[in-house]
């Protein structure tokens, strides 16, 4: 005799709300907030880019003037 399959717990429907209208205040606000992150962002890899390059002639210029 086979053995027969029960479901421990009826199977639950979920009903989908439809989804809310954009807003489009609220999408402005957030491609702002993306646009700051992204200045900050560059900012921070341009003032990195600027210190190597000062630490790297100035150690450039130690080792031509170390005898």
């Amino acid at each position: 005799m086979s053995p027969s399959i029960e479901s421990l717990r009826p199977e639950q429907v979920v009903a989908s709300t439809a989804p809310k209208p954009l807003d489009p205040a609220v999408w402005e606000a957030w491609l702002a907030k993306g646009r700051k992150r992204d200045d900050r962002h560059r900012a921070l890899i341009l003032t990195a880019l600027k210190s190597a390059g000062v630490v790297g002639l100035l150690l450039g210029v130690g080792f031509l003037f170390r005898r």
